[in-house]
């Protein structure tokens, strides 16, 4: 679970992840509509705005990346990232995070996987039960779920580059491979509710139902599938 390493991609791919392309296309759209006398202020407006409103989210997220789930450090990892989208309630007991501001964390994971976002987002109100404030527990859970499919669909990625263009079949037995290797369902782990949600993403995807080989596109199709196994 790293934050978007630059570097290591191209430059259309790097704006889309990291949402910049996203964020981009809003403020057009807002300045077009708006059509200000000073649109330089208009557009330094709308940064200022989206760098306080996404200031948390972000933190959050990179709390959260921090730890490694198989360490006793995650739980506080997770319990910081909590705390940071919690940061603007004004109430005296923290009865949960708002499902907008939740769902912004959550963007962070799946940049570039929009066609697995719509499976995952169901997955996401059968788990929090519709509600409109997300609990420290729904959140720990569904942060879990978050972390081991970005990290899958990571590990695959670079597998799909590796490949010839001649030849660009992944086979479902390395597949599984990885998904075994992400999501370690044979490691108990020290927390029951990690060792719970890992065992539900492994089974959800651990089946040989799926072709033999896939392309990349085949592959984020049948994620999408898999997914909502776990709804």
């Amino acid at each position: 679970m790293n934050v978007v390493d630059a570097s290591s991609l191209p430059a259309l791919e790097y704006l889309t992840q990291t949402g910049v392309n996203a964020e981009l296309k809003q403020m057009l759209t807002n300045l077009l509509e708006a059509q200000p006398d000073d649109p330089i202020t208009f557009i330094t407006d709308h940064l200022k705005n989206s760098l306080h409103r996404f200031a948390p989210v972000y933190q959050a997220y990179t709390q959260i990346n921090l730890g490694n789930w198989n360490s006793p450090s995650y739980n506080e990892s997770v319990a910081q990232a909590f705390e940071s989208l919690n940061a603007g309630n004004k109430g005296d007991i923290l009865t949960g995070i708002e499902m907008s501001d939740f769902t912004n964390f959550l963007n962070y994971f799946l940049r570039g996987y929009e066609r697995i976002q719509a499976s995952f987002y169901k997955i996401v109100l059968g788990w929090t039960d519709h509600h409109e404030l997300v609990s420290f527990e729904a959140f720990r859970d569904i942060t879990l779920l978050a972390g081991l499919l970005e990290e899958f669909l990571k590990q695959i990625k670079l597998q799909y580059q590796k490949l010839s263009q001649d030849s660009p079949l992944l086979s479902m037995s390395l597949i599984q491979n990885f998904l075994e290797n992400v999501a370690q369902p044979h490691t108990p782990g020290h927390d029951v509710n990690q060792f719970m949600v890992r065992s539900k993403f492994y089974s959800a995807f651990a089946s040989e139902s799926g072709p033999s080989f896939m392309k990349h596109s085949e592959f984020l199709d049948w994620v999408s599938k898999q997914l909502l196994q776990l709804i």
